[in-house]
């Protein structure tokens, strides 16, 4: 699975929707498109419902902790880990390690804990 399957999968796990525009907003986007704007994204519904471009998974430790994290830390604390935080860290490490050969490649943090978490998600912790 590539970056971007990982990032879609895990975008919905945590609650995106891909956010279907009205006639009007539609009208917008398209005016920025013949404005000289290069391409059109998708625009999500997030979890909070606030609209916008899904992020980047694989690429932003920040939005892994804001809105992956609490999703496993939860799965964790169901199955019975106590501090959940803990197993994530390990799950985490782990597969930076994989990723890397060592845990001092930070560029693959995001990554890693992606799929860390991919695997909480699929029931392979």
């Amino acid at each position: 699975m590539d970056e971007q399957e990982l990032n879609k999968k895990l975008a919905e796990c945590a609650g995106f929707r891909v956010n279907h525009p009205t006639a009007v907003e539609m009208d917008r986007e398209s005016s920025i498109l013949l404005a000289g704007k290069m391409c059109l994204e998708e625009r999500y519904l997030f979890p909070n419902n606030s609209v916008g471009y899904m992020p980047n998974f694989p690429q932003s430790l920040d939005a892994c902790f804001k809105w992956l994290a609490p999703i496993a830390l939860g799965t964790l604390a169901k199955e019975g880990y106590s501090p959940p935080i803990m197993k994530l860290f390990q799950l985490w490490y782990d597969e930076l390690v994989t990723l890397s050969g060592d845990s001092s490649n930070v560029n693959q943090a995001a990554l890693a804990l992606c799929l860390a978490i991919e695997k909480l998600v699929d029931g392979g912790n």
